[in-house]
């Protein structure tokens, strides 16, 4: 987010789970994260019942009331009240922080602090809105997203800090040809009527089709239209567009969408996470999107020989769909490496063949092909001196040895003259 400048906020969630604690998160935001987590909520109560403090509600810092979530209306129904007694001093505490770091922002809105000790809950939002924007800092939420607990809080914070696509400066890409950049790069704005890019973000490989997940920076996209993927310079039809909320999915009825939709689409056979899809007759090249190494690695095989090309070919769109996943053969021991960023992201990879895909797979650690060299440079010479009869047999080998470096292959050099040797003898020298 920081090498992208994306504004954030944040929710701290699972507040009805034993051991949370609202506080010691919010610390850990800020050293761990070097962020500026700024609370506009506290949680009413921590963990779970039979725990006589168990987590009920929210406290809004800003309208100084109380919100309580009705779980059978799946978190729509919302009560307000006063803040509880037992919560008033710990709320005024957590307030006074809120308005001492929104008072700073602004000079006029600061020397009115300092003379009244409060301020408007419309000049909180508005600046708000504009430190999140510029990134210096960060709104935090709290709840419970399991039991629609502080669910409808964080999408109104959505809505009213993070900023619109016309908030936010022009995308910048550069032209696909080297020799047609230009020094100020390609720039598209946020605008329907612009030629259309944009960034592929995720791939969901599927059973029929690869759905790609893709934001819309400029311009318009129809159905069944073909564009360009200036990293390949290939066209790729974009046959079905979608919108996607979580996991379903319906045709888009105009069958088109405009610059600031994110959408999902189907058609694209060859791009991948990153890749720009633009407009042919002018396109762009936007910044793709870097992703850490691997950590950690398995080996996988089907449970059967017949399965074998079907794992290969499911690994292959798997590792398509997420860049940090990826998939190898070892030279040496045959066996197929998988990759990821832990146990847990190829426990999911894992189950997602069985439940998705139908096969059923065995993973375990992966072989290692052990190696011994010398630890130094070592010579020796060894003398062969034999009398038989009038006959005198003699021969002397010299022998040196040295490390393997890695670079290449262990490699047996003659130090001989070419012919020194009778050939029969040289060859049974050197197997």
């Amino acid at each position: 987010a920081d090498r992208y400048q994306v504004p954030r906020i944040c929710f701290i969630n699972k507040m009805d789970r034993v051991g949370a604690d609202f506080q010691r998160t919010v610390q850990e935001i800020e050293k761990r994260l070097h962020a500026h987590p700024v609370a506009l909520q506290i949680p009413i109560g921590a963990g779970s019942a039979p725990d006589p403090n168990a987590f009920e509600g929210i406290i809004d810092l800003v309208s100084q009331r109380a919100l309580y979530f009705d779980r059978g209306s799946l978190g729509a129904k919302i009560e307000q009240r006063e803040i509880p007694d037992a919560w008033r001093d710990e709320a005024a505490r957590w307030r006074q922080k809120l308005l001492e770091t929104v008072a700073l922002l602004d000079d006029e809105l600061l020397n009115a602090y300092m003379e009244s000790g409060d301020l408007a809950s419309e000049d909180i939002h508005r600046l708000l809105r504009k430190a999140t924007i510029q990134g210096l800092l960060q709104p935090v939420f709290c709840g419970a997203a399991l039991s629609y607990i502080g669910v409808q809080p964080l999408l109104d914070a959505i809505t009213r800090y993070l900023p619109s696509p016309i908030d936010r400066p022009p995308i910048r890409g550069e032209h696909p040809n080297p020799k047609k950049r230009k020094p100020e790069g390609e720039i598209r704005k946020p605008l329907p009527d612009e030629p259309f890019c944009g960034l592929v973000f995720k791939i969901q490989a599927e059973q029929h089709a690869d759905l790609c997940f893709l934001r819309v920076y400029s311009g318009r996209l129809k159905s069944g239209s073909r564009v360009l993927n200036p990293r390949l310079g290939k066209k790729e039809l974009v046959s079905q567009i979608w919108r996607v909320q979580a996991d379903s999915k319906e045709p888009i009825e105009t069958r088109q969408v405009e610059a600031g939709d994110i959408i999902g689409v189907v058609g694209p056979k060859e791009s991948v996470t990153g890749d720009t899809l633009c407009d042919p007759n002018r396109p762009i090249l936007l910044e793709s999107i870097k992703f850490p190494e691997t950590v950690i690695s398995m080996a996988i095989e089907p449970e059967t020989n017949a399965e074998r090309k079907k794992l290969a070919d499911v690994l292959s769109r798997l590792a398509r769909q997420d860049p940090t996943f990826s998939v190898q053969i070892s030279e040496e021991t045959g066996q197929t490496i998988v990759s990821g960023m832990g146990e847990l992201h190829l426990e999911v990879i894992r189950e997602r063949i069985h439940r998705d895909f139908g096969l059923n797979v065995r993973v375990h650690k992966p072989r290692v092909s052990y190696r011994e060299t010398v630890a130094a440079v070592a010579e020796a010479r060894g003398e062969f001196h034999r009398k038989t009869g009038e006959t005198v047999q003699f021969a002397a080998v010299t022998v040196r040895v040295e490390p393997y470096r890695g670079a290449t292959s262990v490699t047996i050099e003659n130090g001989l003259k070419p012919g020194a040797l009778p050939p029969e003898l040289e060859k049974a020298a050197m197997e």
